[in-house]
């Protein structure tokens, strides 16, 4: 995902709204599949876990993924109001940047803490069987 951010951020410098758009939708589409996968199950399979470490509370992945909506919300709406009449399109594209790089630094940190906390819970305790459709799950959601 961070590659396609990017690349969205690429093609608002170039002011080529629609190829921002279509990339964008892909990364919407992906988002949204990867956070369904997780709070299908695995999210309270976690939580089943009992205490974690600090900075690894299921709470904060469930908050992380409400926060990452939020944020792919506000990326949505500004990039579908770009080039409105308002203003030159030039100043609209600065202006939407900082909402692209927010999620994207969002997005990071929460990748980190699953790799470093949720992902190697998961794999201590779930099935081999259980592992492997998980992982499937996850793999579809890629971009």
């Amino acid at each position: 995902l961070d590659e396609a951010l990017l690349e969205i951020m690429e093609r608002l410098t170039e002011l080529d709204i629609a190829a921002a758009h279509t990339r964008w939708g892909a990364v919407r589409e992906s988002l949204l599949a990867h956070r369904a996968c997780e709070d299908g199950g695995v999210h309270q399979r976690y939580a089943e876990l009992g205490e974690r470490p600090r900075g690894a509370a299921p709470e904060l992945f469930l908050t992380d993924h409400v926060t990452l909506e939020r944020l792919a919300g506000v990326c949505e709406e500004v990039i579908v109001a770009l080039g409105s009449p308002s203003s030159p399109l030039r100043r609209q594209v600065v202006l939407a940047l900082p909402h692209f790089y927010r999620l994207r630094n969002l997005l990071e940190h929460h990748t980190l803490r699953e790799q470093r906390f949720f992902y190697p819970a998961l794999d201590e305790h779930l099935s081999d069987e259980e592992r492997a459709g998980f992982i499937e799950e996850l793999a579809a959601t890629a971009l």
